[in-house]
C-alpha cells in the first residue's frame, strides 16, 4: 500500500523558539553568533525528533473504480481493527494469527489496488473473512479467565486458522493470476461460528465476473 510520510510541524516551531531564547540570552551581533544560532536550531530539531516523530499515513486508493476504492477502504478499516486487537491480546498464538491475517490481508488489498478488475471477484471474500477475523479477535480480547474462556479461545483459534489459511491460499492464487472459489470454505466456517455464537451476517455471494476458478 502506498504511504505518505507526514513530518511533524512542531519540531521546527520549537527549534525556532530555542533560537529565540539563544538570541535573547546572547544576542546576534556577529557571524559567529549566527552560526551558533543555526547550530542551536539543528540540535534542537534533532533532539525533538524523538518527542515529535514523523508519521506515515496510507494514501487513499485511486484505482479509477469507485466501487473498488470503497472495497479497499473497507478492507483497510477491518485491518486496523485486527491490528488493534493484536496489540491487546496476551495470547502468543492469537497474536501470531492476528499478525499473519493482517499481513496477508494487506497484501491481498495491494493486489486489488494494482488490479482493480478483481473487485467483483474478491468483494465477498474480503467482506467476509476480514470482518470475521476482527470479530473473533475482539471476542478473544474480551474473554476473562477460567476453563470456559479457554474452551472458547481454543475454538476461536481454530476458526482464525481457517481464516488465515483461506487468505494464504487466495494470496497464492492471486500471485499466479488466478482466483479461488472459497464459498464452500466460507459456509463451513460460518457453521462453526454459528455454533459458537460468533456468526454474523454473511454477504450474498457475488456471481463470478471472470477469472479461472
Amino acid at each position: 500500500m502506498q504511504k505518505q510520510r507526514i513530518r511533524s510541524g512542531k519540531r521546527p516551531l520549537y527549534a525556532a523558539v530555542a533560537v529565540l531564547v539563544y538570541a535573547a540570552l546572547f544576542g546576534l551581533s556577529s557571524v559567529g553568533s549566527y552560526v551558533m544560532a543555526a547550530l542551536v536550531f539543528y540540535l534542537a530539531y534533532g533532539l525533538l525528533k524523538r518527542r515529535f516523530p514523523d508519521r506515515t499515513a496510507e494514501l487513499p486508493p485511486r484505482t479509477g473504480d469507485e466501487a473498488c476504492d470503497a472495497l479497499i477502504l473497507e478492507g483497510r478499516a477491518a485491518l486496523e481493527q485486527i491490528g488493534a486487537h493484536e496489540a491487546a491480546l496476551d495470547d502468543a498464538q492469537l497474536r501470531a494469527l492476528a499478525a499473519s491475517i493482517g499481513r496477508q490481508g494487506g497484501q491481498i488489498l495491494q493486489r486489488l489496488q494494482e488490479r482493480p478488475a478483481l473487485a467483483g471477484d474478491l468483494r465477498t471474500f474480503l467482506r467476509y473473512y476480514l470482518p470475521t477475523a476482527a470479530r473473533l479477535l475482539d471476542a478473544c480480547v474480551r474473554l476473562d479467565g477460567g476453563d470456559a474462556a479457554q474452551d472458547v479461545r481454543a475454538r476461536a483459534k481454530e476458526a482464525l486458522r481457517r481464516v488465515d489459511g483461506a487468505l494464504s491460499r487466495q494470496l497464492a492464487a492471486l500471485d499466479e493470476y488466478r482466483l479461488l472459489d472459497l464459498q464452500t470454505d466460507m459456509d463451513v466456517l460460518e457453521d462453526m461460528l454459528r455454533r459458537d455464537g460468533y456468526a454474523g451476517q454473511q454477504p450474498a455471494a457475488q456471481p463470478p465476473e471472470g477469472g479461472a476458478r
